[in-house]
């Protein structure tokens, strides 16, 4: 094998154990739930992290959030931290 064919394999090799190492880094270890027992079948959530520092606006953005989920209150509900057991009630309650 020539020089150059050995390079491209190292950096094949390079390749895979990078995607490998972000899988797990990204994907795997979130430790985020994917299912929540205590929800209705029809009913799915998404966690949201916020990143923001002290030159954002941030009260803009949690507003329209919150106007956006007032204007569809049958289908939105948006919980700050772990939802209480009123919440739930709440949440299993969306069409």
């Amino acid at each position: 094998m020539n020089t150059f064919t050995i390079f491209v394999l190292i950096l094949l090799m390079l390749s895979i154990a990078n995607n490998l190492i972000m899988y797990n880094k990204c994907y795997v270890s979130r430790n985020i739930e994917t299912i929540d027992p205590r929800l209705k079948n029809h009913i799915s959530y998404s966690p949201i992290n916020i990143y923001y520092t002290q030159h954002d606006n941030l009260t803009n953005t949690l507003k329209m959030l919150n106007d956006y989920c007032n204007k569809h209150k049958k289908t939105c509900f948006i919980s700050h931290g772990t939802p209480n057991h009123e919440d739930y009630k709440k949440i299993n309650k969306l069409v």
